[in-house]
């Protein structure tokens, strides 16, 4: 899987009720099989390499709230999604879908 389809893949699992108010994210770099991850407080060993993905379904909404995380595996194009109520630690995220109800103070960048 390339970066781009990795994208659309995350785009696409925002689900359309929730479209005006979540803002989609992409990890700036790849998770390689085997590397620990600090999702939603707890972690996470991945047996496959993936671009991570996370969406804050209620972005605005103070502390933890409905979001979900999306595995694309790099290798067979698999997509995986789990829920959760808080953002990745220690990864560095950049929006690829912003809702139009979404206040601009609301979007992580980094």
């Amino acid at each position: 899987m390339k970066r781009h389809e990795a994208e659309a893949a995350i785009r696409a699992a925002v689900p359309p009720a929730l479209v005006r108010t979540a803002v989609a994210y992409i990890g700036r770099d790849t998770v390689a099989s085997g590397e620990r991850l600090r999702i939603d407080r707890r972690d996470v060993v991945l047996g496959r390499a993936v671009f991570l993905g996370f969406i804050d379904l209620q972005a605005g909404a103070n502390w933890g709230h409905a979001s979900l995380y999306v595995f694309c595996n790099v290798v067979d194009r698999k997509i995986e999604t789990w829920p959760g109520q808080f953002p990745p630690e220690n990864r560095r995220l950049q929006p690829v879908a912003v809702g139009p109800d979404v206040p601009d103070w609301a979007v992580m960048r980094s």
